[in-house]
């Protein structure tokens, strides 16, 4: 998984451009690092060849 560090820089590089209202700047980093996480487990279950839902819920 990548670190916390290069996700901020992800989201800075690619999304905070394109970001015309400030106030939504923290709900659209939320929904980007969401969607991180999503793809890190997807690619965790697919590399491992692990269960979604069991994997899931052991390390939420």
């Amino acid at each position: 998984m990548r670190s916390k560090r290069e996700l901020i820089e992800k989201f800075i590089q690619e999304s905070l451009p394109n970001i015309e209202d400030s106030d939504s700047i923290l709900e659209k980093f939320k929904k980007f690092w969401n969607i991180e996480q999503e793809k890190a487990m997807q690619e965790l279950v697919s590399d491992e060849n692990l269960h979604f839902e069991k994997t899931a819920s052991q390390v939420s």
